[in-house]
């Protein structure tokens, strides 16, 4: 296979703040592989997920027609059965999964020829409350194709007749706050308090995925659904709130907003600062539900 160009995914990058002092691991494993077709991007994509036991490094490449593209898991095993799928014929002939000289390797014919720079191989780091992995991800463009979320045309409805749909709050331009009532109880509580809401996944990190009829349920938008509306109680009974995301962006991988959750914990050591005057020292309760990050002071000179 004659490379034109060679990307080296650092990895070790992205996996080592998650995996603390995890070592690269000559048994490190691919336990599984799936796929979906994602019409949510722009353009959509054929996803490929695999997981992974441990932090590895990993080698993306192209051939020269780029109609075959291919991803080298460093000193990993294959450790489950399937080694040809079929995919999405509109970006993907197939894939195949191989094991050489102590490296695994993934395949991918390309159904039409690709540029190295328009697919996107990033990680995601493991999740223990969710019982999620160490994962690779390759997203694959679907040329051609737009952007749209559709019905099958026999359950389609007539809508000649039917008001505009409300747009979702988990659209690109973020809503503001909304006013809405709350307990005068709630507001005595709450008044004042510094509070982060960090709704799980977003962007290319789509988390669960679900489906209602015919249509796929993304587990970023149901907690964006849910994390906005209590921005908008928390706010109207007093409190002051930061989100990670208020839109639907990544908030960590290659193609994570920069620096959006260390914004937002600046966000909170800003409140705090202005919250109290100079002269005073706040005690420990009246500060925020989500401490600032911790620092060594620095030694006074004599």
């Amino acid at each position: 296979m004659k490379y034109i160009k060679l990307i080296l995914l650092v990895f070790s990058l992205l996996l080592l703040p998650w995996a603390g002092n995890e070592a690269w691991a000559k048994d490190a494993e691919i336990t599984d592989l799936r796929w979906t077709a994602r019409n949510d991007g722009d353009p959509p994509f054929v996803r490929i997920v695999t997981d992974l036991t441990k932090a590895v490094q990993a080698e993306a490449a192209i051939d020269k027609s780029g109609k075959n593209f291919e991803v080298i898991l460093k000193n990993t095993q294959k450790s489950f059965s399937g080694s040809q799928y079929d995919m999405d014929p509109r970006a993907i002939d197939f894939t195949t999964v191989s094991e050489k000289d102590g490296d695994t390797y993934i395949d991918v014919a390309l159904t039409k020829p690709q540029k190295i720079d328009d697919i996107h191989v990033f990680a995601l780091r493991p999740d223990a409350k969710l019982g999620k992995p160490h994962r690779l991800v390759i997203d694959i463009p679907i040329q051609g194709a737009k952007k749209s979320y559709t019905k099958p045309a026999a359950s389609a409805e007539n809508t000649t007749n039917k008001k505009p749909a409300a747009k979702k709050p988990s659209a690109e331009k973020e809503a503001p706050p909304q006013k809405v009532s709350v307990p005068a109880d709630a507001r005595k509580i709450l008044k004042g308090k510094i509070i982060c809401l960090d709704p799980g996944h977003g962007g290319t990190d789509v988390g669960a995925i679900g489906h209602k009829g015919n249509k796929e349920i993304y587990e970023k938008d149901v907690t964006l659904s849910i994390a906005l509306p209590l921005r908008d109680m928390l706010t109207s009974a007093g409190a002051k709130v930061v989100m990670t995301r208020s839109t639907d962006k990544d908030v960590y991988g290659l193609t994570m907003t920069p620096s959006c959750r260390h914004a937002a914990m600046s966000e909170i050591k800003r409140m705090q600062t202005s919250s109290f005057p100079s002269t005073s020292t706040p005690s420990r309760t009246a500060l925020s539900t989500v401490p600032p990050p911790t620092t060594t002071p620095r030694p006074q000179r004599t």
